[in-house]
């Protein structure tokens, strides 16, 4: 850690507590190049205790969008992130909506954990079907006596429910809040969408700005196709004209067909500036956050207020909801649903749903086609149903990590959906 305490130059380590550290100097500037290397002792009798949530819901705990009446996983990944083993804890997980109305509640006892070990969890039941759309919370902590570290204790994430058509937002319209810019040409901030199904066309964009001067603004519609799914090639971008004087105003760019559809994965959202005459993005500040804003300083990277606030970019779609992967009450769509969290290590849960009664299979296939495992193999009730998978082949031993593909099939109708396997 570095920085000024009391107008001293303080440099040193500590840990999450802050109360134990080793001081490298105060006051003092140190030369060019400077640099320190801590080298950890072979023993130590000091122990940390401290278990704390990982991620939940959606890798890296990002907010997902979901349709109504459409299943989806409730999972945790907790670690030990101390040096000792922990014992008994407990974790429970709340969904809510705005009026804190409760919607879902469990809570999930673990009877020890190992130190540096991670596990995830699935809540009971593990998918929860939201009856209508609203933008919901689900609030997931770890509970363990004697714990040191309640920063890393709780997580809560979004899960915005949406009708379609209609607009694809995180934020719930606020008229106030942050206004951020960078203080040079070249930077930018975005924002990531991932649909509630696909494919679905996304009409326009709508970005909310404020400016103290009359400004052009590019505004950039990217695919997800750059390093480690970081906003890469650019299918779309307009310049709106942004007046003086602007405060919390929004601007919508209309998308062209031919670049409008989305069949997979993710779209961005993004703006940059051009001089030192700049807009400012308007953003939320009371959360929950989608972690999904990023920012550009000459590449694209996660937003390092992405906790905090929450950019005010959305995006409209004119797709109405499609019956495919779609549960209703009384009726079903054969569909297979997407394992979350994926990649998994240990175990997943599988779910699918049948719309009649039928003799199914559902099998699990390498990279070369080969069948490693069958999972279901029989007549089954329509409605919805779910099996365990352990990572291992159908003798029992752990499958390599790696890519593989788990297939359903009922009668002539096959759905095909992939997972990952980390060791």
């Amino acid at each position: 850690d570095q920085g000024f305490y009391n107008d001293q130059d303080v440099s040193g380590m500590e840990d999450v507590m802050g109360r134990v550290g080793l001081k490298v100097f105060a006051n003092t500037v140190p030369d060019s190049g400077y640099a320190v290397k801590f080298t950890p002792p072979d023993s130590t009798n000091y122990q940390a205790l401290d278990i704390g949530v990982m991620e939940a819901i959606s890798p890296r705990s990002k907010g997902v969008f979901l349709l109504p009446v459409n299943p989806y996983t409730l999972w945790v990944t907790v670690r030990n992130y101390g040096n000792v083993d922990a014992g008994t804890f407990t974790v429970p997980s709340v969904i809510w909506d705005p009026s804190y109305i409760v919607f879902f509640a469990d809570t999930i006892t673990v009877s020890g954990l190992a130190a540096g070990a991670e596990t995830t969890l699935y809540f009971t039941p593990d998918w929860w079907t939201p009856a209508s759309a609203n933008d919901y919370k689900i609030w997931i902590q770890t509970q363990l006596p004697g714990d040191m570290n309640a920063s890393n204790n709780s997580k809560d994430v979004e899960l915005i429910v949406v009708d379609t058509p209609g607009w694809l937002t995180y934020d719930r319209d606020p008229t106030s809040g942050n206004a951020w810019a960078w203080s040079g040409a070249g930077g930018g901030n975005g924002k990531e969408f991932v649909p509630p199904q696909y494919p679905m066309t996304i009409d326009s964009v709508l970005v909310t700005l404020s400016s103290t001067d009359n400004v052009d603004v590019p505004i950039l519609f990217l695919d997800d196709d750059g390093p480690n799914g970081s906003p890469g090639t650019l299918l779309y971008a307009d310049t709106i004209f942004v007046p003086a004087g602007t405060s919390f105003e929004p601007f919508t760019i209309s998308i062209p067909a031919g670049v409008n559809t989305i069949t997979s994965g993710a779209f961005f959202v993004g703006m940059i500036q051009l001089g030192d005459s700049f807009p400012r993005l308007c953003s939320e500040t009371q959360g929950p956050f989608s972690r999904r804003d990023w920012e550009f300083t000459g590449a694209w990277v996660p937003s390092r207020n992405k906790d905090t606030d929450e950019f005010l970019i959305r995006a409209y779609t004119s797709t109405a909801g499609i019956n495919e992967g779609k549960f209703e009450t009384k009726s079903f769509a054969l569909a297979l649903l997407p394992i979350h969290p994926n990649p998994f290590k240990g175990n997943t849960r599988i779910h699918y749903a049948l719309p009649s009664d039928a003799n199914v299979s559902l099998k699990v296939y390498n990279l070369l086609g080969q069948e490693v495992r069958t999972l279901v193999n029989g007549n089954e009730k329509s409605g919805i149903h779910s099996v365990t998978f352990d990572a291992k082949d159908s003798n029992g031993n752990k499958l390599p990590q790696g890519i593989y593909f788990y297939r359903l099939t009922v009668g002539k109708r096959s759905l095909t959906r992939k997972l990952t396997i980390l060791r």
